[in-house]
């Protein structure tokens, strides 16, 4: 599995992964793709939200990056390049999801890893990750990849990962 960014070729494996997100989903396959914008358009949103620029209100920069096993999409990983004050008591600096059919393979923890080490590569030296108390897969996967637990209250639990 590999964890990295799209590139025009992928526009057919990428229709389908968001094709195949459960609309019961609490969390966006494809933050802020609209499936009647141009796929190139999108890639350049992408880019400019890595870079800082046109950040929806409430956003902070981040890299969007995809787990592709062979030719399909797994999954999807945002890296955060800094924190804000949503993001520090909720979202965390890494979100990732795996498509249903490909949870339970280790897709999840492989695209964490990766996501620490481009984390490292950005010059951070830790990234917080939070997962819902409830979402016991998530939080196997944050703690097999050294998650060390903090103080946590309402339905959040929020971990540090180290990136070095």
């Amino acid at each position: 599995m590999i964890l990295r960014s799209l590139t025009e070729a992928d526009e057919r494996p990428f229709l389908q992964a968001v094709s195949e997100w459960p609309a019961t989903e609490e969390m966006e396959f494809a933050p802020k793709y609209a499936a009647s914008e141009p796929f190139p358009s999108y890639l350049r949103r992408l880019e400019s939200y890595a870079a800082g620029i046109d950040l929806p209100e409430g956003w902070v920069p981040s890299v969007t990056l995809f787990g592709f096993a062979g030719d399909e999409i797994v999954g999807r990983l945002m890296l955060r390049l800094k924190l804000n004050d949503f993001l520090w008591r909720i979202g965390g600096q890494i979100g990732y999801v795996v498509l249903p059919r490909f949870r339970g393979r280790g897709y999840a923890r492989e695209m964490l890893r990766q996501g620490l080490q481009r984390a490292r590569e950005t010059g951070m030296n830790r990234v917080l990750i939070t997962c819902d108390v409830s979402n016991a897969a998530s939080r196997r996967v944050i703690e097999a990849c050294g998650g060390m637990a903090l103080k946590s209250k309402g339905s959040k639990l929020r971990y540090w990962l180290s990136a070095g």
